[in-house]
Order: C-alpha cells, then structure tokens, then sequence
C-alpha cells in the first residue's frame, strides 16, 4: 500500500512484490490492508517439494528496499526447472524458464531461477527459522498431511535433489551403491530418517562428519541409506530428479561408523 501511495502503479508494484496488480487495485480501491502476512500455500505435493528445496540449495532473500525473492542457483537443469515449476504452481504463477549464468572454462556453468513474493516470504521465514531452532512442528503441517504418501515422497525429493548423492559401483556384481543426505541441523535429519522409515520402510543410519563434508564451521550430520535393498527401494519409491544422481556417481567406501 506504502509503495503505491507513493506513486507507483499497481503493475510497478506486481513486479517488486509479487502480488497480482489486480489484487493490489482492489486493495487501493476498497482502502483494505494486504493480507501478505495471513497467506498461506495450501498443502500439496509441489509445496513440499519447494519446502524440501529450500531447506536445503534453494534461499529467500529480503532486499533493503522490501522486495522479496525465492531463488535456486545449481549446476543441473532439470533440477532448476522442477524446482521453478513447483514454485509457480504454490505461488498461482506461469512457470518460468531457469537462465544460464556463465562461468570460467574450468568450472560448469549454472543455471537460476527467482520468483518475487513477499507474501511468500512472510509465511516461509517464521517456518525456516523455527526449523533452525530444531523445532519440525510447522513443517509437519506440510509434509505429513493426514498421511499423504505422495506429499512425504516430494518434500524428500526435494531434500535429495538439493543435499542427497548417489554413489555407485557399475561393475560390480549387482552394482553396489549406497545414498547419502548430508545437512548440519541435526533435527532436520532425524525427522528425514523417521519419514524414510515410517512411510517407506527404509532404513538409514546417522553419523557426525567431523572431518570431510563441512559448511562453514557447523557439522555435518550424514545418513546413509545402505544395503542394496533400501537403496533400490529409495530410488524407485522416492528416486531423484537429477539424472546424474539418479544414475550414481562416482564410487567411494560406504562409512561404517
């Protein structure tokens, strides 16, 4: 309203916050207050996934001049674009195309997709916080949805997309692999292990990475989906986006702590 008193039009302002401008001329036309901070996602598939994204590569971002922005910047682009799509449809938005960002011959480039949506940010920022804080009770709210099997299915894909690897043996008999999901808040991984055994029947084990995978300064916490039998089951129950995890990388030692 703020932005618009002062001068800006409707369409001006669609673009910095994300509100339709028919909505914001209703808004200005009738003198109500933008509801940004009671919205809401109804809970779905698509925004579990984006919820699963965002705890992990993906961010939201205020600017000082109050516009608001969901982003994902990665090497993949299928991953970008399942994650563009997934955001639009939780925000009633066209699905955008990601766009490639350049980089020096020695390094892959990347590709980027941001929506803007201040709505948005207000009802993800209390939620990611209480997150970090180790409390999962509001993420719940969108993720086990009176046991939606499908629900659960796509905010763990949206976490493996983002913090999961695939690590496989082509030669070997059977093709030995294992999967791992590596994430420093401690909290976040347990429930990811409770959801992989309460809904999928998988079982996982949880260990400190002191010493390897870091971020920052905090410690990862790393589970690991192994024997054969979960890792299949992981794969065709849950599975990744991104082919090339999908597929397996590169072999290393499965830990056994």
């Amino acid at each position: 309203m703020r932005l618009m008193q002062s001068g800006l039009s409707p369409y001006r302002v669609e673009k910095i916050l994300g509100i339709p401008a028919a909505t914001l001329r209703g808004w200005l036309r009738r003198g109500r207050k933008p509801p940004a901070t009671h919205w809401e996602p109804r809970p779905s598939p698509e925004t579990a996934y984006v919820l699963g994204v965002l705890l992990g590569d993906g961010c939201v971002i205020h600017k000082r001049n109050g516009t608001c922005f969901i982003r994902l910047v990665a090497v993949d682009y299928e991953f970008v674009y399942e994650f563009s799509r997934n955001l639009a449809a939780t925000l009633g938005k066209p699905t955008k195309k990601p766009y490639k960002i350049r980089r020096k011959e020695s390094q892959r480039d990347l590709w980027a997709v941001s929506y803007g949506s201040k709505a948005f940010y207000s009802w993800y920022k209390p939620l990611h916080d209480a997150v970090v804080r180790g409390n999962v009770d509001a993420l719940k709210q969108y993720v086990e949805v009176e046991h939606n099997k499908e629900i659960v299915r796509k905010f763990l894909r949206g976490l493996f997309d983002s913090d999961g690897s695939h690590y496989c043996r082509p030669l070997s008999p059977g093709k030995l692999s294992y999967i791992r999901f590596y994430n420093t808040n401690k909290v976040l991984v347990l429930y990811v292990q409770y959801l992989l055994q309460r809904y999928f029947s998988i079982c996982s084990r949880i260990y400190e990475d002191r010493y390897g995978k870091r971020q920052g300064h905090k410690v990862c916490y790393v589970l690991t989906i192994y024997p054969q039998p979960y890792v299949k089951r992981f794969l065709a129950e849950i599975g990744f986006t991104i082919v090339r995890k999908q597929r397996g990388g590169r072999w290393s030692p499965a830990p056994n702590p």
